[in-house]
């Protein structure tokens, strides 16, 4: 599963304009789980498990099943 990169705060107390991220319009839903070629996409020094890449690398997106729900 995808790690947060930050935290949302929905306290609309302040008046304070927030940062607008912008669009998506990608088609791929945020905090999809793909499937691309191993070589492509650039790899986060932060965390092995994440890769940016451009969209038209993404093969599948993928659904994760329990396996309950296997048969």
């Amino acid at each position: 599963m995808p790690k947060p990169g930050f935290v949302v705060d929905d306290d609309d107390d302040d008046d304070e304009p927030k940062a607008d991220l912008g669009e998506n319009v990608s088609g791929i839903p945020v905090g999809a789980q793909v499937l691309f070629a191993k070589d492509q996409g650039i790899a986060v020094p932060w965390d092995e498990s994440l890769r940016i890449l451009s969209v038209r690398h993404v093969l599948a997106i993928v659904d994760i099943i329990s396996e309950d729900h296997l048969q």
